[in-house]
């Protein structure tokens, strides 16, 4: 949450926030709030249909984001608990978390660690999502399945949604 709260004369005015437990920063020596902190800017609701200009919704954040190497070694993880390598180019993915549904959007990239040669990342199109784990694969330009081969290959998924 971020706003600035004004008014046009020199008079005190009170502003009261919908929970006693919130309180706020103060910018200046002239501010009356001092050593406040707000718990959360997040709203914890779903998006409506028409969402909010500048507003940030809990089902719109990066709730899953890893990367990790063809033997399914993670070196950088959000709510990621391990990477099983179900063999030449296919991965599953366990979440630390679990999403509340099947429903979430997931994107696989996946670089080769060299300059020949494009590698295609997908999720598994004959292995449905569940809310605990996600089954990635990769494929040559040919749409083989197949491993990166390069020394510097990784495998890199974010997902989004609700949890």
């Amino acid at each position: 949450f971020r706003g600035i709260l004004d008014h046009a004369n020199t008079g005190n005015r009170t502003y009261t926030f919908p929970d006693a437990s919130d309180t706020m920063v103060g910018r200046a020596t002239t501010d009356s709030l001092t050593n406040k902190t707000l718990p959360s800017f997040l709203c914890t609701t779903a998006a409506p249909a028409t969402p909010v200009a500048q507003t940030v919704y809990e089902d719109s954040i990066v709730k899953v984001c890893v990367v990790f190497d063809v033997a399914g070694v993670i070196s950088d993880d959000l709510n990621v608990s391990s990477v099983t390598d179900n063999g030449a180019g296919d991965w599953t993915v366990n979440w630390a978390t679990a999403f509340a549904n099947t429903n979430y959007a997931a994107s696989v990239t996946v670089t080769d660690g060299t300059a020949a040669g494009a590698r295609w990342g997908n999720v598994a199109g004959d292995t449905a999502p569940t809310t605990t784990a996600l089954r990635v694969q990769s494929s040559d330009h040919d749409g083989i399945l197949s491993a990166p081969t390069g020394t510097t290959a990784r495998i890199h998924v974010i997902a989004i949604g609700n949890n």
